[in-house]
């Protein structure tokens, strides 16, 4: 079911996947369950044949379903139950632009964060600068009516 899944969104222009694994799974060994080496090179075949630069992210199985609930509340939310009886091989997967990387998105924060420090720090100096008049003036006002 994961290798028509990811085929299927591989296909799209506009999404890419990010994949989540629990985190347990990594520490399950056949002494603690039959197949779980057989399943863990599966998955990992299935996740590099059918994908291009995805990184595999791991959580605890908790976390996951924290994410999950959270975007529950935003967006609908579809799962797909495989008869896999093994325990922590849940993936998770979610959507994430593919027209729009993480560089180009770190790239736009950058701009935008230096615009608006630029704005606020003209804004300090108008700021000053109209403090600054404001206090030589005094001053000069001050001076003049002593000498006057």
């Amino acid at each position: 079911m994961l290798d028509i899944t990811l085929k299927a969104i591989s296909n799209e222009e506009h999404i890419r996947p990010i994949i989540y694994t629990d985190k347990e799974l990594e520490y399950l060994d056949e002494s603690y369950c039959d197949g779980i080496r057989t399943f863990r090179k599966e998955l990992y075949k299935t996740i590099q044949t059918n994908t291009t630069g995805v990184k595999i992210q791991t959580l605890l199985h908790n976390e996951v379903f924290a994410k999950l609930d959270a975007a529950s509340k935003l967006f609908s939310v579809l799962v797909l139950k495989t008869e896999t009886t093994l325990p922590y091989t849940s993936i998770f997967i979610e959507f994430d632009c593919k027209y729009w990387s993480e560089a180009q998105e770190n790239e736009l924060r950058k701009r935008m964060n230096k615009k608006l420090r630029h704005r606020l720090f003209n804004y300090l100096c108008l700021d000053c600068h109209s403090k600054i008049h404001y206090f030589v003036f005094n001053v000069f006002t001050t001076i003049s009516s002593i000498i006057l």
